[in-house]
């Protein structure tokens, strides 16, 4: 994202009020600049950037991106390790373990297997039904992406 970092803070000068409430949004859910700093590249108020990002619920969608397999094994395998802790206080001082706290963690364990066993082939294979879906909705879109792409690998 150093390019995100790096960006000029002259306008963009996009040729739609659409297409800058496009760029404002991307800037947006990269979530590394203030609002001002969008709005001064996107070439609006930072009033109207607000009113975009409410009318779009830009919030709720950044916080969808940063949902990741990793971050939902990460917290599943916490609720499983909470669980654990609860079935062994009860145990240890002679308590009943409710059945909920079993069921509870055998829909944890099969999360944690699911989460856990995407295969790289299943990831490829996910990919290659979005740059079809690509293809066939915005096939302006797919030498972009593709550019994008290969300057991504390329960065390792």
């Amino acid at each position: 994202m150093e390019a995100i970092n790096n960006i000029d803070t002259q306008p963009l000068k996009p040729k739609t009020g659409r297409a800058s409430k496009l760029i404002a949004q991307q800037l947006w859910l990269a979530d590394e600049l203030t609002q001002e700093a969008i709005a001064t590249a996107v070439g609006c108020t930072p009033k109207t950037l607000r009113k975009w990002a409410k009318e779009g619920d830009w919030d709720n969608l950044k916080n969808m991106y940063t949902v990741t397999n990793a971050s939902l094994l990460q917290d599943a395998r916490a609720q499983m390790a909470d669980i654990n802790t609860q079935i062994k206080l009860l145990q240890a001082t002679g308590k009943p373990v409710a059945r909920d706290l079993y069921v509870a963690k055998s829909i944890l364990r099969k999360e944690i297997e699911t989460l856990s066993g995407v295969s790289i082939p299943q990831k490829l294979q996910t990919l290659e039904e979005f740059l079809s879906f690509v293809a066939r909705a915005r096939p302006e879109l797919l030498k972009t992406f593709s550019e994008l792409n290969l300057q991504f690998i390329n960065s390792f």
